[in-house]
């Protein structure tokens, strides 16, 4: 059974950081896409 914590470990940690990416997306992609519409401008 132990082999099968590591799978529930395995899950939770990238559900997390999927979640983790995904929050810094929100919070960082406007001002990429903000400096890229700066750039061609």
């Amino acid at each position: 059974m132990n082999g099968y914590h590591h799978i529930e470990d395995f899950l939770l940690t990238s559900f997390s950081l999927d979640y983790g990416v995904q929050r810094l997306r929100k919070v960082f992609w406007p001002s990429v896409v903000a400096d890229m519409d700066d750039e061609n401008q």
